[in-house]
């Protein structure tokens, strides 16, 4: 009978592309992670993956059988956190994430029925551009557009968020003025970027939030970075192809002692995975 770590094994391996990532992701050595995948594939005589450039790519096989080891391993999740659950009189429990308003406003909030699907969470969203302190316990989860500067909590790579420069699709002047947040956010790599592309025409217009740059830029007076997730969506903007797109990088960073809650693995999975859906690529318009 085929092992069910082997099965988690294999999970681990597609979700990170590469037998490496799967060792740290499950805290074991790369070759334990090998030997259960190559040990899978002889008892089922088929093979599950293979080597495409520098990662490691499904077979049919594999294709076929994923989102219904998806759905054991979710099943598998919830049957051992009511286990493990510790008798506690309070019913709800909390779940306190942070990051830069954007962040929470178009990438969690909507997934916040993916996070409560099967558990009587509370979810709390708090919003600020301060880094509040997962040492101090001011929050369970942080979401942060780089990586983590000190010690004291662990961390994870999700993806990069992608940022180009955008107009509203009306007919614009040749000569157009630039829209940036306000120099109390001059630390951000976003002001920088606009303050270089926007050096000849100015930064004429700016603000404190991402939601009033899109505002701003939406409206046809200005051209400005913005996250291409939430412009490439938009009808009314179009990207400049002649201004290079950046990135930034996104963490998931949590305090060590959040870990040994049931219900972690359950709640940052299923972050890790409506993020990675979110921020994936749309068809830009030109």
């Amino acid at each position: 009978m085929t092992d069910w770590n082997a099965l988690h094994t294999l999970l681990a391996v597609v979700s990170t592309g590469s037998y490496a990532d799967a060792a740290r992701k499950l805290g074991i050595d790369e070759t334990t992670v090998s030997r259960r995948v190559r040990s899978l594939e002889r008892d089922i005589g088929r093979r599950l993956l293979e080597r495409g450039g520098r990662h490691l790519e499904t077979t049919q096989v594999c294709r076929d059988v994923l989102s219904n080891l998806k759905d054991a391993e979710r099943s598998l999740d919830l049957t051992l956190d009511k286990l493990t659950v510790p008798q506690d009189p309070r019913p709800i429990q909390t779940i306190r994430i942070t990051s830069v308003d954007y962040v929470c406003d178009q990438l969690l909030a909507p997934m916040v029925h993916l996070l409560t699907e099967e558990r009587n969470f509370r979810i709390e969203l708090v919003g600020d551009d301060r880094n509040l302190s997962l040492r101090r316990r001011e929050a369970d989860i942080a979401l942060r557009l780089g990586p983590p500067l000190a010690g004291g909590t662990h961390s994870r790579f999700i993806t990069d968020i992608e940022y180009a420069v955008y107009s509203a699709t009306r007919p614009r002047s040749s000569n157009e003025a630039w829209a940036a947040l306000d120099s109390g956010q001059a630390h951000l790599q976003e002001v920088r970027w606009s303050e270089v592309q926007g050096s000849q025409a100015g930064v004429r217009f700016t603000t404190t939030s991402i939601a009033g740059l899109h505002k701003i830029i939406g409206s046809g007076i200005a051209i400005g970075f913005l996250p291409c997730f939430m412009a490439d969506r938009d009808d009314t903007l179009q990207r400049l192809d002649p201004y290079e797109s950046k990135s930034r990088p996104l963490w998931m960073l949590w305090h060590p002692e959040f870990e040994d809650a049931p219900y972690f693995n359950t709640v940052t999975e299923r972050m890790a995975e409506g993020l990675l859906k979110r921020l994936s690529p749309v068809q830009s318009k030109i």
